[in-house]
């Protein structure tokens, strides 16, 4: 019965033996290649799930961008009519017509002055004119602040005076007036 103990026990031995190689040889080329590919995959879950926070967080920003636009946007359509695209020189000769109509003086001549271009800016463009005016004080000072009023950008250069103050004939002489103006728009 002893042997049969012994050889029973050297026999368990060996299949426990065999068992826990086999256990091992499991775990070493199974299980654990299973494990390091669920880290694996654990380590990209959270890599996604951190690109998907930033990508909610740039997609806030992207809304607040276009709330923001959308306010810009109106301030934007007024500039453009203080600058507007290129000169519109036939726009800008009716507005000195109307004005010098809602004033009271006469419009004699309206003249291209040259810009050199040292003097042209880099962000945006100017024309200049020469405008000569005919009329009383008060309608001459009304047409200079309605054309300081105007919307579009124009900037008043010089301002000559000549004739006026004496009486004729109990008639006072009106004033000769020329104004240079520069004229803004974005080229």
């Amino acid at each position: 019965m002893r042997k049969l103990l012994k050889k029973l026990t050297k026999q368990f031995g060996a299949i426990a033996l065999l068992g826990l190689l086999i256990c091992i040889c499991i775990f070493w080329f199974w299980i654990k290649p299973l494990l390091s590919s669920i880290n694996e995959m654990k380590a990209k879950i959270e890599s996604n799930y951190r690109s998907k926070e930033n990508i909610e967080v740039k997609l806030k920003d992207l809304k607040d961008l276009e709330a923001r636009l959308e306010v810009y946007s109106d301030s934007i359509s007024v500039l453009s009519e203080f600058l507007p695209e290129g000169k519109q020189e036939p726009e800008l000769l009716v507005t000195f017509e109307r004005i010098a109509q809602n004033s009271g003086v006469i419009l004699r001549t309206i003249s291209p002055l040259k810009i050199p271009p040292k003097e042209q800016p880099k962000e945006f463009k100017k024309a200049g004119y020469s405008l000569n005016l005919v009329g009383d004080y008060h309608p001459i000072k009304l047409f200079i602040q309605q054309l300081e009023r105007n919307k579009r950008l124009i900037n008043i250069r010089t301002i000559k005076f000549s004739g006026g103050g004496e009486e004729r004939e109990g008639i006072p002489q009106p004033l000769n007036v020329t104004l240079e103006i520069e004229a803004y728009y974005k080229g």
